[in-house]
């Protein structure tokens, strides 16, 4: 045996497990507490970067099993509390959302454990960011349940420097760099708790490795904030030649439930109209919410002169979100009604929201009935669609639709050069919901360096500049107009041309390289993973 094993062995720090199982569930409960924290609605943004410390120092002094079960339980509180609105329909639906997506977590755990003994400091660190983001990734694309509410690059929406980050590798990339910085600093820290503590490496070796890749990481975050600044700081200003519209977007701050009472419906469309009227001629395009008519206006020809008329009289184009009924199918739409009163077109949201507004196996499973579930499903739209508006080629999105990057990607391939945002949260009774939502503007607007329109119904309602930075806006539950001149812009960012292959990528190797000098580091001990 070589004097390097021995002394490894000797040094008494290569017997994982020492570490009380219930000492590191305690660390795994602060983390998913510091995290929640990080979220709405305390929206204690810097503990991103600092909130797994104590989940990933724990996790090193397990074996696998041991830490997907402890990661699992970290996962089911976070996801428990920040999910807290699905509370409303009880207690069951959120112990079901908290123990499935707390799974992903559970997965975190499990290669925490197994990068432990690897004696490369950087293939470690690098390892855990990338085993993170890509079970956020994972977590983002699983069909009907995907779901990023919780993703860390959220957290950032209003850290402008940082959020530019994202026009290169999107809200993933984001969420790398915090999981980078966090993995960093807990190895650091690692090298300096009492001997009971696990560490791959004697003690001055592993902190000097731990030190430089500390280094080299806030170098990195440095580097990323000071680009980020810059990119702001040197934005060019729209030319005098550059085509743009002035828009508003209009928060009446009502929730309207669907089904709802006619006389709610006309009360909410004659909320909406008075306000559009008080800014009609000072603007070319009027937004109104997802939903603001929440009921087939396509059926309804005297609403839909009543809207003609106000359309006219504001002069403006306008974007309302409305149910819309063909056949037998219903559709959740938004439509297009001319200055002159004409209705354009429509769009038919695609990403419906499970049991929101479809039910799958309907009719199979009985006990779902107790719950508040729709009597028939929406249907979902066959195909994107650009709207020309004052020679601006506007997107409309639909709520759950915004928050993935994908949609937005795919409007911007077609050429859009605005995307317009309509939301309801009338289910969300005003809870945290409101503002996990709404973060994710500022995130497409840098994602797609486009202008984003977000009209939602209680909040918040915006008009963000292509670098995430809002330019007017009205908080949640208040009712108000967010008004702002909006322009084109032709070229794909980075992110929106590639995608989040190339982050993809750096993460599968990043983590193949880290695990595999685990198992090699791990044998070189007599270790078992």
């Amino acid at each position: 045996m070589s004097e390097a094993a021995e002394r490894i062995l000797t040094e008494g720090s290569q017997t994982r497990g020492r570490q009380s199982l219930w000492v590191v569930t305690v660390l795994a409960v602060l983390s998913a507490l510091l995290m929640f924290l990080a979220f709405p609605p305390a929206e204690i943004n810097a503990l991103a970067w600092v909130g797994l410390l104590p989940l990933i120092i724990g996790l090193s002094q397990l074996r696998p099993a041991q830490g997907f079960l402890v990661g699992w339980v970290f996962g089911i509180l976070f996801m428990a509390g920040i999910s807290m609105f699905i509370g409303q329909f009880g207690l069951f639906p959120l112990a079901i959302a908290a123990i499935a997506y707390g799974l992903f977590y559970g997965l975190f755990g499990l290669v925490v454990a197994v990068l432990a003994p690897a004696r490369s400091v950087p293939l470690r660190v690098l390892g855990i960011a990338a085993a993170w983001t890509l079970l956020e990734l994972a977590r983002g694309h699983v069909g009907p349940l995907s779901y990023t509410f919780g993703h860390l690059g959220y957290t950032q929406h209003a850290m402008l420097p940082v959020l530019q980050l994202a026009s290169i590798v999107g809200v993933y990339g984001v969420g790398f760099l915090t999981v980078l910085a966090n993995a960093g600093l807990a190895t650091l820290l690692l090298g300096f708790l009492p001997d009971g503590w696990y560490r791959p490496a004697e003690r001055a070796e592993f902190n000097r490795a731990a030190g430089r890749t500390m280094l080299a990481v806030y170098v990195l975050v440095f580097v990323t904030y000071v680009w980020g600044a810059l990119v702001i700081n040197v934005a060019p200003e729209p030319s005098e030649s550059a085509q743009g519209l002035r828009a508003a977007a209009v928060q009446a701050n009502i929730s309207l439930d669907i089904p709802a009472r006619p006389g709610a419906v006309m009360d909410a469309i004659d909320a909406y109209a008075e306000m559009s009227e008080d800014v009609g001629g000072d603007v070319e395009l009027i937004v109104w919410p997802e939903a603001a008519v929440g009921f087939d206006l396509n059926m309804d020809p005297p609403t839909q002169q009543k809207i003609s008329e106000l359309a006219r009289s504001c002069d403006a184009h306008m974007l309302i979100g409305a149910l819309e009924w063909e056949g037998d199918e219903r559709y959740n739409s938004v439509y297009l009604v001319s200055p002159e009163g004409e209705y354009l077109g429509t769009y038919r949201k695609i990403d419906l929201v499970m049991y929101g507004e479809y039910v799958p196996m309907r009719g199979r499973w009985k006990w779902l009935e107790r719950y508040p579930i729709r009597g028939k499903d929406f249907s979902p739209g066959k195909e994107r669609k650009l709207f020309d508006i004052g020679g601006l080629k506007v997107a409309p999105l639909i709520c759950f639709e915004a928050i993935f990057p994908g949609p937005a990607r795919e409007v911007t391939a077609l050429g859009a050069d605005v995307i317009a945002i309509l939301n309801s949260d009338a289910w969300a009774q005003r809870s945290a919901e409101l503002m996990h939502n709404s973060y994710t503007a500022p995130l497409r607007a840098a994602e797609a360096r486009r202008f984003v329109i977000r009209a939602a119904s209680t909040g918040i309602s915006g008009i963000y500049d292509p670098y995430g930075r809002p330019l007017s806006d009205v908080p949640t539950n208040a009712a108000g107009v967010a008004s702002a001149e909006v322009y084109g812009r032709q070229e794909l960012s980075t992110y929106h041309r590639y995608g989040d292959a190339p982050l993809l990528c750096i993460c599968v190797v990043g983590l193949l390289l880290a695990m595999i000098a685990a198992r090699r580091d791990s044998r070189g001990v007599g270790l078992e993973l």
